[in-house]
């Protein structure tokens, strides 16, 4: 498929998970009758609360159960941004993103590598106290043609990681967020825009945006990029979609103008 239709859901995600799940449905939907066959969720989509309330592996299976029912029903991928996984009780859980297919199969997941951490104006964040980091870059093989690395957040900031998925011949970098205000006003835009002019590839980046039920304030600015580093489309406030048709000549013609990605496959 030389072109392919995209989304990014942009969410105010309370510690409501009904009412999360509830706003998720009405954007998956509104993305199928927009023609989209990859959805890309945010980082902490489905819970965002104080330190001390933890999702419920019940809770965690109930999320489950959502995605791989809304992904068959309409036919699509989805990038499931992230939720806290725990693996073992006596270990502090993996910030992870889940990947489900068409068929409503959960087919690929990825855990944050690079944690937060930040002394900013009026918050400080160390993301490592909270959860383990993640060791292992995922691919995501979507037909033929595209072919998906998958990130998170904070990740952002690490170009190797994206490098190595130029590497791999990934056309698509997906990086689902919740940045925060100071860091998304001065960065935001600039490291998404750098990611997909070094590495030629689409980046399709879904953020949570408002206030939160812990005080937390996001940036929002939900944005697809194109290879040569034009935004396609851009949600700066408010919840919403943004969207997109990604297009293989696009990709190859500036990757023809500026071959500096075939480097890339030599290092």
């Amino acid at each position: 498929m030389d072109t392919l239709h995209v989304a990014c859901v942009q969410m105010q995600t309370s510690n409501h998970l009904a009412r999360n799940l509830s706003v998720l449905s009405d954007r998956i939907s509104q993305a199928h009758a927009l023609g989209c066959t990859l959805l890309v969720l945010p980082e902490n989509f489905s819970w965002m609360g104080a330190k001390d309330e933890r999702m419920s592996h019940d809770s965690t299976s109930l999320i489950e159960y959502f995605l791989k029912q809304s992904a068959q029903q309409y036919k699509m991928w989805i990038v499931a941004g992230s939720i806290l996984w725990q693996e073992q009780e006596e270990q502090l859980p993996f910030n992870r993103c889940w990947v489900f297919n068409p068929e409503g199969e959960r087919c690929q997941y990825y855990d944050k590598i690079h944690l937060f951490e930040a002394c900013l104006q009026d918050e400080q964040w160390r993301e490592a106290d909270e959860v383990q980091a993640g060791k292992v870059p995922r691919i995501v093989p979507l037909d033929a043609v595209w072919k998906m690395g998958l990130s998170i957040c904070y990740d952002v900031r690490f170009s190797r990681l994206y490098r190595f998925y130029a590497a791999q011949s990934c056309n698509i970098m997906t990086v689902p967020a919740a940045f925060a205000v100071e860091t998304g006003r001065a960065h935001w835009e600039v490291l998404l825009r750098a990611r997909a002019i070094e590495c030629q590839t689409y980046v399709l980046a879904a953020a949570q945006w408002g206030t939160h039920a812990d005080g937390r304030k996001t940036y929002g600015h939900s944005m697809i990029v194109d290879p040569w580093g034009t935004v396609l489309d851009v949600l700066p406030e408010g919840e919403g979609l943004v969207h997109a048709e990604l297009s293989l000549s696009v990709l190859e013609q500036a990757r023809a103008r500026l071959p500096s990605v075939q480097t890339y496959h030599q290092v």
